[in-house]
C-alpha cells in the first residue's frame, strides 16, 4: 500500500513538472522573500473585524479534529479489540467517504449556502466522533458516512475568509496563506492535545475523553456559525461604471435613460416658406 502510494505520488510529480505549464507570466510573479513573513502571521485575521474573527475561530476549532492522527487505531484495539481486518475495513471506508464528501462539497455549498454547509457538516463531524468512541463495533462503523464531512467542512468558511480579506485591501493570496498557516499550526497543537487527552483519559478510566473534547470543539464551532447571518456569507454585488465621468446611479436612472433614448423624436414644425 505504501509503495503504491509512493508510485502514484512520483507519477504526479513527473506530470506536474513536465506536462503542465505555468499560468502566471514570469514578469507578473512576486519575488520569493522570507522578509516580513511569519508562520504566526495568521493572528492578523483576528484583528480585521468581528466577522473575520468569528470565521477564523470556527476554522481553528474545525482544524482541531485533525489532531486525532493514528490514535484511532490504538483506541480501537484497546476498546473494541480490533485487529488488522477491522481496522483496514474502517480505514478504507473512511477514505471512500472522504472522497465522496469532497465531490459533494461544491454541490452542497451551492445548494444550501455557505452557512448551512458549514453548520451541517461540522455537526456531522461531531456525530462521527461520538459514534466512533462507542465500545460497539456496529456504532463505530456507523460513523463512517459522517466522516465524509471531516475534510470538507471548512471549505466554505475558508473561502469566505479569503473573500472578506480581499475586500479589505489585503491580497487574497496573502489571506489564503494565513489561513493555511493557521490550520497547520492548529493541527500540530491538536496532535499534542489529542494524544495528551487520550493519555489522561486512560489514566483516569475515561478513554473517550479526547473524542468528547473533539466533538465539543465541533459543537462550539457550529454554535459560532449560528451567530452569523446569511448576509455575512454573501458577497456584495459591485456597481458597474457606465463611464469614467458618469457613474452608474441605479436602476431608476438607467430606466429613465433607456426611455429617453427609445422614445420617438418630436415632429418638426412646418416651414414658414410653404404656401397655405
Amino acid at each position: 500500500a505504501y509503495g503504491a502510494s509512493a508510485a502514484c505520488a512520483s507519477c504526479a510529480l513527473v506530470l506536474a513538472w513536465g506536462a503542465t505549464k505555468e499560468t502566471l507570466a514570469a514578469d507578473a510573479r512576486a519575488p520569493v522573500s522570507l522578509r516580513g513573513s511569519s508562520p504566526v502571521g495568521f493572528i492578523r485575521l483576528f484583528r480585521r473585524g468581528r466577522l473575520l474573527r468569528t470565521l477564523s475561530t470556527v476554522l481553528c476549532l474545525q482544524a482541531l479534529h485533525d489532531g486525532e492522527g493514528d490514535v484511532w487505531q490504538v483506541y480501537s484495539r484497546e476498546m473494541r479489540s480490533w485487529g488488522p481486518r477491522l481496522s483496514s475495513a474502517y480505514g478504507a471506508g473512511v477514505g471512500v467517504a472522504s472522497t465522496v464528501g469532497g465531490l459533494l462539497t461544491g454541490w452542497s455549498v451551492r445548494r444550501i449556502g455557505g452557512k448551512a454547509h458549514t453548520l451541517v457538516w461540522t455537526l456531522a463531524t461531531a456525530v462521527s466522533n461520538l459514534l466512533f468512541m462507542s465500545r460497539s463495533t456496529v456504532l463505530a462503523m456507523a460513523s463512517v458516512p459522517f466522516c465524509a464531512a471531516e475534510d470538507c467542512m471548512s471549505a466554505a468558511a475558508m473561502a469566505r475568509i479569503v473573500q472578506l480579506g480581499g475586500s479589505t485591501g489585503v491580497g487574497r493570496g496573502r489571506v489564503t496563506s494565513e489561513c493555511h498557516n493557521m490550520a497547520a499550526c492548529v493541527r500540530v497543537a491538536g496532535l499534542f492535545l489529542f494524544g495528551k487527552l487520550y493519555a489522561v483519559g486512560m489514566h483516569v478510566g475515561f478513554p473517550q475523553l479526547s473524542y468528547v473534547c473533539c466533538a465539543a470543539a465541533q459543537i462550539l464551532a457550529a454554535a459560532l456559525v449560528l451567530t452569523t447571518t446569511r448576509a455575512d456569507w454573501r458577497s456584495k454585488p459591485k456597481l458597474r461604471i457606465a463611464s469614467p465621468l458618469q457613474p452608474y446611479q441605479g436602476r431608476a436612472d438607467a430606466e429613465a435613460s433607456v426611455a429617453s433614448t427609445s422614445s420617438p423624436p418630436p415632429p418638426s414644425p412646418p416651414s414658414s416658406s410653404s404656401s397655405p
